[in-house]
């Protein structure tokens, strides 16, 4: 029988947290939760990390913590005055903005040297000795994409006031935007090979650019999880950019049918501006703001779910190659 904490003392343990919530510190919150499971016997804390209501009052303290954190000279706003936080976080749009634009630009000059490499290779044969290979492309191209999520996101997180790093969650965030794109890039490296594809090579370099606009975006939800903390999905200006989801996600699907949804549910959605989930994928021009809560009561529910699209895309697959079952590819890492 698994070892568990009485349901009287485990409610004990967690009304002493709960009186700090409005009275202390995000340090004394944060102190206080560590000893909560320090005195919970080492043979009982998996269930007790597993009981409903513990997993439930877990998500509500984050939140509290984080908003106790995101105070004007709080630890995660590195102790800076409300004007000198302004500033900063007008500095990190601007920053943003570059992490983009150099990664559009590197795109353009890997793609270039890969397709000139390849092209010399198919005309030398195999008299073609110290040209870029495949595999040294792909590992640059992968190198400047997994620096530039990283960077734009923790941007987007100084943008809504929050100058901490990405932490191991919003690394693996970051990993599964990332994970889709590495496999289009399985396929345009294919095409360039194999001199294929319609779309112009250096327009398609640009996307990738366009698509890491998602990550800024989520750095900017995920900068402030607080229940009061809510946010508006607002249209790009320009008709021919939007599409069916954004139109969706800027009007009826927030339960005040206005575009208005908590941070939190944005992420429990998992879907910002730019998303290659969406319609318009990185095409994508809208934009999220901090707003005040809707006066009224809601007509719709919290969202819990993922979003789902109204136009649904096939997997994405590497076209030319194998798929070796996941099994496989652990039985080769181990080796």
């Amino acid at each position: 029988m698994t070892p568990s904490v009485a349901q009287d003392e485990k409610v004990l343990r967690l009304r002493g947290v709960d009186a700090l919530r409005f009275v202390g510190t995000h340090e004394q919150l944060a102190l206080a939760a560590t000893q909560l499971f320090k005195a919970v016997p080492r043979e009982a804390r998996s269930s007790f990390v597993r009981d409903p209501e513990v997993r439930a009052w877990l998500q509500s303290l984050e939140a509290d913590w984080l908003t106790k954190a995101l105070t004007p000279g709080g630890p995660s706003m590195r102790g800076l005055s409300p004007d000198d936080l302004a500033a900063d976080v007008a500095e990190s749009k601007v920053r943003a903005d570059e992490i983009l634009t150099v990664l559009r630009e590197r795109m353009q000059d890997h793609i270039s040297d890969f397709k000139a490499a390849s092209a010399l290779r198919q005309k030398l044969g195999t008299g073609a000795t110290g040209l870029l290979t495949r595999s040294q492309a792909e590992y640059r191209i992968k190198r400047d994409i997994r620096e530039a999520y990283r960077d734009v996101f923790e941007a987007g997180k100084r943008t809504g006031g929050n100058f901490l790093y990405a932490t191991g969650g919003e690394q693996k965030l970051l990993e599964r935007m990332r994970r889709d794109e590495f496999l289009y890039l399985r396929n345009f490296l294919d095409d360039i090979e194999q001199g294929k594809g319609t779309m112009p090579y250096p327009v398609r370099a640009t996307l990738y650019g366009n698509a890491a606009n998602e990550a800024r975006w989520a750095g900017f939800v995920y900068s402030d999880l607080s229940p009061s903390r809510y946010l508006a999905w607002r249209l790009s200006t320009e008709p021919s950019e939007t599409c069916g989801d954004c139109e969706l996600l800027s009007g009826r699907l927030s339960r005040w049918a206005n575009g208005v949804y908590s941070a939190q549910e944005i992420a429990n959605m998992a879907i910002f501006p730019g998303s290659g989930k969406l319609e318009c994928t990185t095409r994508c021009n809208c934009h999220l703001e901090d707003v005040l809560r809707p006066t009224g009561p809601p007509a719709g529910k919290f969202i819990t779910g993922k979003f789902e699209t109204l136009a649904p895309k096939s997997p994405i697959r590497h076209r030319y190659g194998k798929h070796k079952p996941r099994h496989a590819l652990r039985r080769e890492k181990r080796r």
